[in-house]
């Protein structure tokens, strides 16, 4: 299933709805066979979550996903598995970049994106199942 990303830069804080909490715990399968949890600021469109890695592609969690993009999800009491990947889309990407900033940031149209939100990394993870 693709999800359709918009080309223009609506304002969507009135129809995106609040997200119940402020950080995720993502895990990521390692390279070396072992889990990798990590606490994690997401913004979240339909079933999938955004996050950005200001470590780039050098951050071991994305480095995982690189390897293994499986992932498992929790949210609150929440837990949902997911496939990650690493957002290369040009409109898919600065809508992530908008809707992070907006929520962390207070970022609105017209102003500027801070230096966290333009030079992160962003990846996706593609919720599928509840998670065990």
């Amino acid at each position: 299933m693709q999800q359709h990303i918009e080309e223009t830069h609506p304002d969507m804080s009135a129809i995106l709805p609040a997200e119940p909490e402020e950080t995720c715990f993502l895990t990521t399968y390692g390279r070396n066979g072992g889990a990798h949890e990590v606490e994690m600021r997401y913004a979240q469109l339909g079933n999938t979550l955004y996050m950005l890695s200001t470590e780039g592609g050098d951050a071991e969690w994305v480095r995982n996903l690189l390897h293994n993009p499986e992932a498992s999800l929790r949210i609150g009491t929440e837990k949902r598995a997911g496939m990650g990947r690493v957002v290369t889309n040009a409109a898919e990407d600065g809508q992530v970049r908008r809707m992070l900033a907006r929520k962390y940031e207070g970022w609105r149209e017209r102003r500027k994106l801070s230096d966290w939100a333009l030079s992160a990394l962003p990846v996706a993870i593609d919720m599928t199942a509840t998670a065990r």
